[in-house]
């Protein structure tokens, strides 16, 4: 069996297309065809192929929001918390993280949730991204 080899500027080319797209049936409202695309491009990467590591965490970020829409929360923090180990000063997967974490710990009242919600928090604040979305939370779960 031949196997074809594609150039790097080729990989690079088939690897933003399909971030693109990606981003485009998510922004489109079409998450099932999000995620064959994202997986795509993450299967690629994981065979070697090259990738900005912001970009892989953006994926898994949006992975993340998907599962969290289909009520996968623990998959959604999975996937937050993967999109973290690519870009740890990615504010809004922080932001996201510690709301899935604090809604939880407000359903199943475990600290263990409470306790990595704050976390969450205090690594978004550290990231100094400004987004109101943090002192709402703070103050919603009334964290000082």
């Amino acid at each position: 069996m031949l196997k074809a080899v594609i150039s790097r500027s080729g990989q690079a080319k088939i690897m933003k297309q399909l971030y693109r797209r990606g981003n485009l049936f998510l922004a489109n409202g079409r998450p099932e065809l999000a995620v064959k695309h994202y997986q795509k491009y993450l299967a690629f990467y994981h065979q070697g192929w090259e990738a900005e590591p912001v970009v892989v965490a953006d994926i898994y970020h949006n992975l993340g929001m998907i599962a969290e829409e289909r009520q996968a929360i623990d998959e959604a923090i999975a996937y937050y918390e993967q999109a973290l180990k690519y870009d740890a000063y990615h504010g809004m997967t922080w932001i996201f993280l510690a709301k899935l974490y604090l809604n939880r710990y407000e359903e199943q009242h475990r600290q263990s949730d409470r306790m990595m919600g704050v976390k969450a928090l205090e690594e978004a604040e550290r990231c100094k991204t400004g987004f109101p979305a943090v002192n709402f939370l703070k103050k919603r779960y009334a964290i000082a």
